[in-house]
This record gives structure tokens, C-alpha cells and sequence, in this order.
């Protein structure tokens, strides 16, 4: 206010209407450029907000849909080694070996390599080496063999155990 007075003390009435027309258009340009900038920040910050919510879903999916593999390669793995220590024991498990082809397991080998991306190198590899471990215990020719092998495997599910728990959290997770 004191700068309008000492204005209208100077200047002439017109230059002074001239000056506050001048002063107000800057103020409008001044509060319209604001508001815009601020509609676009809130505009970028909700695409943001909108991509980081579905990349998460995606990743939530992703992490549900590998540990379901998991599950069901380990039980899967699990079942047909009870079934060849059937077959050791001199049981009959019908479907279990075609012409010296454990055919459960070249099904989970086959499983493993469509399913390697899903799965993740890590839990992949350990796969892998599980079939092996289960490929080692069907071809045991001695009772040292065959506990050896059959320890590995053992061995193998407590590390899968501390994977799971390591990738998914699982011990955290609590009613």
C-alpha cells in the first residue's frame, strides 16, 4: 500500500492505473503458470503412482505364481523319490519306469526348462540338481550309493527350505 502512494505522489494518475494493470496481469500470469505447473506435477505424480501399483501387482503375481512351481516341483520330486525307494524295496509303482526312463522325472526335467523364467536361475539350478540327486538314487547300485545320494537330497530340501523362507519371507508370515 505505502508503494501505491508513493507512486500516485510521483507519477501521473494515468501512468499509476498503467503501472497496477501491469502489476495485476504479472500477479494473473504469475498465479495461472503456478496452478498449471501444479496440475501437471499432480498428473505426473498419480501416472507414477499408477504404474509403480501395477508393476507391484505384476510382481506380486509373479512371485505367487513361482511359488507355487516350487511347491509343486518339490512335491513332485519328493513323490517320485518315495516311489523309486517303492520300487528298491521291490514294490511295483506302476508308471514310474518305461524301458529304464523314470518318466515322472524326464516330465520334471522337461517342466524345468519351460518353466526356467517363472522359476528364477537360483531356484532353477537348485532343481536341477535335486532331479540329479534323484537321478543318482534310482541308479545306486550299492546301499552306500544310494544313502549318499539320499542324503544330498535331503540336504537339498532344508537348503530349499532357507530359500523359500530367504525369497518369500515365509517365517515372517504369521496369523
Amino acid at each position: 500500500m505505502d508503494t501505491l502512494i508513493a507512486w500516485i505522489s510521483k507519477y501521473s494518475a494515468p501512468v499509476v492505473i498503467v503501472i497496477c494493470i501491469g502489476a495485476s496481469v504479472l500477479y494473473a500470469i504469475k498465479i495461472v503458470t503456478e496452478k498449471t505447473i501444479e496440475a501437471e506435477f499432480s498428473r505426473l505424480t498419480k501416472e507414477i503412482n499408477l504404474k509403480l501399483e501395477r508393476r507391484s501387482q505384476f510382481e506380486q503375481y509373479v512371485l505367487l505364481e513361482r511359488y507355487k512351481l516350487i511347491s509343486e516341483f518339490a512335491s513332485r520330486l519328493n513323490q517320485i523319490g518315495t516311489n523309486l525307494k517303492r520300487v528298491r524295496s521291490g514294490k511295483v509303482v506302476k508308471g514310474l519306469i518305461d524301458e529304464k526312463e523314470i518318466v515322472p522325472l524326464t516330465l520334471v526335467y522337461e517342466d524345468l526348462a519351460s518353466k526356467r523364467f517363472q522359476l528364477s536361475e537360483k531356484f532353477h539350478s537348485f532343481f536341477v540338481a535335486q532331479a540329479g540327486n534323484v537321478m543318482r538314487i534310482a541308479n545306486a547300485k550299492t546301499d552306500e550309493e544310494f544313502n549318499e545320494a539320499e542324503r544330498e537330497y535331503v540336504n537339498g530340501i532344508s537348503k530349499l527350505n532357507d530359500m523359500v523362507n530367504n525369497e518369500f519371507k515365509t517365517e515372517r508370515i504369521s496369523w
